[in-house]
């Protein structure tokens, strides 16, 4: 199935192949364990999407079972993601898979071995390795590092920047992210960007 043409500008494709709901929700993340569903008006009512894309793939009408999202992303409507149940195999399933997670909370190591008392933070009420979230971090910087083309950016490899000027002493700047900047290509373009807006300016109208 793909997705239907109304419903493009407000799905994002997710590389481990989730269909990312960016319409209207009801409900929020929050400690209570309320998770947001996306939801539209079909015939004047508020129907769920991940309920209204599974009957529309699958041609069988849900009824009283549950649409369990077998990724575990209450926003995906992708109709490989989903499988009606009853409500009871629903219920067992969740339970099924709290135990687990409070299993893998009250480990003492995250699941590359970092102890949680020497490497654990919280962020929007989960508990995060920073050893493994700062591991993350250096491998985008350094994927984003080989394609970026910007002035004065470079490869953490790299000596000289694309204009021949060091990256060392007080030509270096390092940004907040971490990337190395040559200063004075940063100030070159600002120059002329300076120059070209009081050109704009001061220029005769048409």
């Amino acid at each position: 199935m793909e997705i239907p043409q109304e419903f493009r500008e407000r799905i994002r494709v997710l590389p481990n192949g989730c269909w990312q709901w960016l319409g209207n929700v009801v409900g929020k993340r929050n400690k209570t364990g309320c998770l947001p569903y996306g939801v539209v008006i079909r015939k004047g009512k508020q129907v769920r999407v991940h309920r209204y894309f599974y009957e529309i793939a699958t041609g069988q009408v849900p009824g009283k079972n549950h649409v369990h999202h077998t990724c575990y992303n209450t926003l995906c409507v992708n109709p490989l993601h989903l499988e009606a149940m009853s409500q009871a195999d629903h219920n067992r399933l969740h339970l099924s898979f709290k135990k687990s997670w409070e299993a893998d909370r009250q480990s003492l190591t995250c699941g590359r071995g970092h102890l949680w008392s020497e490497h654990a933070y919280h962020w929007k009420g989960q508990r995060v390795c920073r050893e493994c979230f700062n591991e993350a971090q250096r491998k985008r910087r350094a994927a984003r590092g080989e394609g970026l083309k910007g002035q004065g950016y470079n490869m953490s490899s790299r000596t000289h920047c694309k204009n021949g000027h060091p990256f060392e002493g007080e030509n270096l700047h390092v940004t907040p992210q971490g990337w190395r900047m040559c200063r004075t290509c940063r100030n070159d373009y600002r120059r002329d960007l300076r120059a070209r807006q009081r050109a704009a300016r001061t220029a005769d109208p048409p």
